[in-house]
Formats: C-alpha cells, structure tokens, sequence
C-alpha cells in the first residue's frame, strides 16, 4: 500500500503555486522530525517546442511521462510530495492518487499585478540600463504581456483552468496565503505523525509511550479521509473560526479565506 502525502496545488497564472510549494517545505521542515519531500513542477513537463507565449493549454503537456515519474517517484522513500503547476487538478489519475487537492485561487486583477511584477519589474531592478532606458524597456514589455494576457493567458484560464476548481478539497481565495498552508498541515497532521512514527521505528529508536500509542491508533485507516475529517473538525473549532471570515465545508470541499 502506497502510503506517501500526495498534495496537489492547482491555481492561475502567478496566483501563488510556487510560493505556496516553497511555504509548504517551509512549515515541513519546521516540524519536530525529519521528512523526504519532494517537489514536482509541471512546467517540466510541457513540449517547449509547441508552446504559445503566455498560453499552456493540455495538450501540451507530457502526462504520459508525468503519471509514470510521479507513480515512480511514489514508489520511492518520499514521505510527502508536492505537484504543483496550472493544470495539477486536471487529470483524474493524478487526482485518484492523492491525498489533498488545493486550488490557490486569486483575483484576476491581482494576478496580473504579480505577472507584470515577477517578469517585468523585478528584472528591471537589476537591469545596468539608464533610467530612460529601462522605461523605454518596461513600456515595450508590459505592452506584450497585456496582449498575451488578453489573447491568451485570460481565454485558458476561462476555458480550461477555473472548471479545476471543482475538483479541489480546499480553495484558498487570496493567494499563497500563510494560514490557509498552516491549516492545510494541521489537516495533515495524523498522516505526518504517522511518519514520524515510521522513521523512530527505523533507526530504533525509543519512542514515548504516549507518542506511540497516537501514532498507531488506526493507523490502517489513515488517508485521504482521515485528513478531510481532520480538516472538517478544524474549520468548526473557534479558535479557526476567529483568523476567518468565511469557512465552509462539505463532504468534499473546505474553503478558507484569511483576513
């Protein structure tokens, strides 16, 4: 039995799906015990030679290698891996597999925003250019990401992108937000004390009598239902209740927005 964390992040252009992998690993590594995680991009997995500027459509993804690297990858000593890309709640196989599905969701105006300043901005700060130059430089380049957005980026993400939405367990609609990935690892929190349990059992160690006893109890059972259940008593605590303004939850989907 497969038994290695399988998150997917799913989201728009530059609505946070790095960064979100990047705080993921982040708040991993925080905790008490050590983890084998993995990170997937899905950006490596496109036919470069047929892409459009601004534009990843489907089809121009490799999922034949992609399902056979990650049910490799799955096979191998990885306590949690993360996939992340535009499309890593598209197809079912992937999604049959694992164990949390998250879609960062963001306005599109804010999406954008981040665009112009990830691909335009930011590189004209470390430009050697004079000021008149780096203006003229800015001014040509925001001009054709607008057309890409317009033409493309915007059509994709009508087309194809938000219909993943439905498929998510848990929709975090401002972004690669801090506290929305904090409870996400409190929904995980059975499934990784389970790990630590498994790692202690390996090296042989001693472990504490109480910390055993959680670890194991219905250890058999744990998965994907284990941490939406876990989720589901999180979103109705108070103390949750209190850093949300909305929370709601269903036999397949949480929502969490943070203030």
């Amino acid at each position: 039995m497969n038994e290695t964390i399988l998150i997917l992040l799913a989201g728009g252009h530059a609505s946070g799906k790095r960064s979100g992998c990047k705080i993921l690993q982040q708040q991993l590594q925080k905790l008490d015990g050590e983890l084998n995680v993995k990170e997937i991009d899905m950006n490596d997995y496109l036919e470069k030679d047929k892409l459009k500027p601004g534009c990843k459509e489907p089809k121009l993804y490799k999922w034949d290698i992609l399902k056979d690297q990650l049910n490799f990858f799955m096979s191998q000593d990885y306590d949690v891996i993360i996939l992340y890309g535009l499309y890593a709640l598209y197809n079912n196989q992937i999604m049959d597999q694992a164990t949390v599905k998250v879609f960062i969701d963001c306005d599109a105006d804010i999406r954008l925003g981040r665009w112009i300043e990830r691909d335009i901005l930011s590189r004209s700060r470390d430009s050697t250019l004079n000021a008149v130059s780096v203006q003229h430089q800015q001014n040509k380049e925001l001009e054709n990401l607008l057309d890409i957005y317009l033409r493309y980026s915007r059509t994709e993400m009508k087309i194809y992108i938000n219909d993943t939405k439905e498929n998510a367990d848990i929709i975090l609609p401002r972004g690669a937000d801090l506290v929305g990935f904090s409870l996400i690892l409190d929904g995980l929190k059975p499934l990784l004390l389970k790990k630590f349990y498994q790692h202690q059992k390996k090296s042989n160690s001693e472990v504490d009598d109480a910390y055993a006893m959680k670890s194991t109890s219905s250890i058999s059972s744990m998965g994907r239902d284990t941490v939406l259940h876990t989720l589901k008593q999180i979103s109705e605590e108070p103390s949750v209740q209190s850093l949300t303004n909305d929370n709601f939850f269903n036999t397949t989907r949480v929502f969490h927005e943070a203030n």
